[in-house]
This record gives structure tokens, C-alpha cells and sequence, in this order.
């Protein structure tokens, strides 16, 4: 899906005789709104006990899944996974556009803050919609792209 598909599929657009997403911001966008999507998109990662996790993440949850789980890339994805549906209710084809481009701009984030480590980023449909996640792959070539 392409930014002016998903852009045309959002009905609320209609009201506002489907103008560009830059004229309906200025017109329609709070900025509290506009700052907390950019921030979700461009997020910041930190690491704890050796898991890249999202800046804010608890790190007594990440605790509690280290004991559980037998790897701290399993950590890793259980406390950074994202459901788009979590955020907002989207179409499903918005959706999907949405965790792409979160999931991309979490991997450039990430990549950016810790060059030496090996960035996976995924956005998939599962049981609750759409859901983003980002983790490290062990002993492999620094942010090969995959």
C-alpha cells in the first residue's frame, strides 16, 4: 500500500473534500496529535539486561519475561511488540500501512542509536490486527538488512 492509497481509504478525509494529508493536518490536527505520532514513529531504544527495548518500557516487565522466556531476544519481543489497534481503530489496509511505517521508523531509529547491534523490525497481521515489533538477532553482522 502505497502513503496516497492509504491516505484516500480514510473516509474522514471526505469531509474535508479529501484535501492532502499536509492541508488536512494544518486544518483538522491537534498538536499534541501530530508531536505523539511522530514520537511513536521515531522512538527511542534503550538497552536493559542486554534487550534493546523501547525507551519507557518497565523494567520489571522486562524482568519477568527474562525469567520466563529462554532468550532475550523472545524478551525482546514480547515487551516491544505493538497492536496498531492499541493506538487507534483502523481499517485493516490502514493498518497495515501504519505498522509498516512504524516499523520502519523504528528500525532506523534503533539502527542509529546502536550500529553494532543486528535490528530485526517486522509488522504482521496476527490475532488482534496488525502488531510492530523490534529485536536483535545474536551473533550476527551488525544491521545487515533483511
Amino acid at each position: 500500500m502505497t502513503p496516497k492509497s492509504a491516505w484516500q481509504e480514510v473516509a474522514e478525509t471526505e469531509n474535508f473534500g479529501h484535501i492532502d494529508p499536509q492541508a488536512y493536518l494544518h486544518s483538522a490536527a491537534s498538536v499534541p496529535t501530530i508531536v505523539a505520532i511522530a514520537s511513536l514513529q521515531s522512538s527511542t531504544f534503550e538497552i536493559y539486561r542486554g534487550c534493546l527495548i523501547r525507551e519507557g518500557t518497565s523494567h520489571e516487565n522486562v524482568d519477568l519475561w527474562l525469567e520466563e522466556l529462554d532468550s532475550t531476544q523472545a524478551a525482546e519481543r514480547m515487551v516491544n511488540h505493538l497492536h496498531i489497534w492499541d493506538v487507534a481503530d483502523f481499517g485493516p489496509r490502514s493498518s497495515e500501512f501504519i505498522a509498516a511505517w512504524i516499523a520502519s521508523g523504528w528500525s532506523t531509529s534503533a539502527r542509529s542509536q546502536f550500529p553494532e547491534l543486528r535490528i530485526r523490525t517486522s509488522h504482521s497481521e496476527g490475532g488482534y490486527g496488525y502488531e510492530v515489533n523490534i529485536w536483535t538477532e545474536p551473533d550476527a553482522k551488525p544491521n545487515q538488512q533483511v
